[in-house]
């Protein structure tokens, strides 16, 4: 009898801590607008790439569709009489915690 009394107490304390209810948070995300991401990509582009990247500035959004990752990529600069060869900066940058994906500096 007191078998089944403990048996009972337990099946009724282990069902009643599986139904608490658990709170789920929305971490904000550390890079959450497009400012912030090019003051960032900035700074990690001159830190990698030294001060020559700077001619390569002002960063342009490539694809304002993604929800996860900012990316963002370098514009040629323009002046006239002269011709640039090479390729422009382009790094991608998860929103959610500032994690640099991808970064390269090619044609």
């Amino acid at each position: 009898m007191n078998r089944i009394i403990i048996i009972i107490i337990f099946v009724l304390l282990c069902g009643s801590f599986s139904f608490q209810k658990t709170t789920q948070y929305k971490i904000p995300d550390f890079v959450p607008d497009s400012v912030t991401a090019k003051a960032v990509a900035e700074i990690i582009l001159l830190k990698y790439y030294g001060n020559n990247t700077k001619r390569y500035f002002p960063l342009k959004l490539k694809d304002k569709s993604n929800k996860t990752v900012w990316i963002l990529e370098g514009s040629i600069p323009y002046k006239k009489g002269y011709d640039y060869m090479g390729g422009v900066p382009y790094i991608e940058i998860r929103k959610r915690d500032c994690c640099v994906l991808k970064m390269t500096h090619g044609k």
